[in-house]
């Protein structure tokens, strides 16, 4: 899904600025402490692979390559520019603003009893941070533009999505991110976009999957196997810590054990 880079991916209108998708905030929070020394500091780069199925069919193969936030710096100060002034200091930091408190203590692995107010704020945080990060591969970015539209608009999340998260131990303190764009190709040649990120903030473990059709419910299960809390579609149940810890290593994991379930699944329609 193609747009032009001059254009804010929300609103359409023109005017994109370098945003922080993790927000300037969080810096002081990241796992690993930047060096004060300004040669160190240079040293220090964000890895980005983009793994990538051939043509997007669930059935193909896989490519890799480096990707354009591949480049010096802690994730935490990565930037791109995909949003005009009006959303990125309007709606968008309303949302941020709105998840910093239990953002705070997710990081830091204190879960405590998160409200419905806080679900809420970390659905929307998680919803919006896939959103834009998608575009740091334009070529796979799937979520349809009037589903970001609404969003803006709304709040509300159209489509169909599952965003869960879990808890996490940080060992290098790299805090990946893992994008896989994909489609479901019909019989008839007709095509339905899915989009699974994945991604460690701190110590929190997050997950959103999105697909332009009912999502199958073994992928309710493939969260509840991968040791992750559903916190969308929202349940009459509370939000639990699972005992399971991730780390760097399991996130591309939960990508594509969501995959394999897609795959799984699509075979058996």
């Amino acid at each position: 899904m193609h747009r032009n880079p001059k254009l804010c991916i929300y609103c359409g209108k023109p005017g994109v600025k370098k945003e922080h998708f993790w927000g300037k905030w969080s810096r002081k929070h990241a796992p690993v402490e930047i060096p004060s020394n300004q040669e160190s500091a240079k040293l220090i780069r964000n890895e980005h692979r983009i793994i990538r199925y051939l043509d997007l069919n669930l059935a193909g193969r896989k490519s890799s390559k480096t990707g354009a936030l591949d480049r010096p710096g802690l994730v935490r100060s990565q930037t791109l520019k995909i949003a005009c002034s009006k959303c990125n200091n309007g709606w968008m930091k309303a949302n941020v603003d709105a998840a910093i408190p239990v953002l705070k203590r997710l990081n830091y692995g204190y879960w405590g009893k998160i409200t419905e107010y806080e679900r809420n704020a970390l659905v929307k945080w998680i919803a919006q941070f896939t959103m834009s990060f998608e575009f740091a591969d334009r070529e796979t970015a799937m979520i349809p533009q009037e589903v970001r539209t609404q969003f803006s608009e709304t709040g509300e999340l159209t489509g169909h999505w599952i965003i869960a998260i879990g808890s996490a131990i940080p060992v290098t303190g790299n805090e990946p991110v893992h994008h896989r764009g994909m489609v479901l190709i019909h019989e008839d040649g007709s095509t339905e976009p899915i989009q699974v990120t994945a991604f460690m903030f701190g110590m929190l473990f997050a997950v959103a999957i999105y697909s332009a059709f009912p999502t199958p419910d073994e992928m309710l299960l493939t969260m509840s196997d991968m040791r992750l809390s559903t916190i969308h579609p929202i349940s009459n149940k509370s939000v639990e810590r699972p005992f399971w810890q991730h780390n760097e290593g399991t996130v591309l994991v939960v990508v594509d054990s969501v995959s394999d379930a897609f795959t799984a699944w699509a075979d058996n329609q």
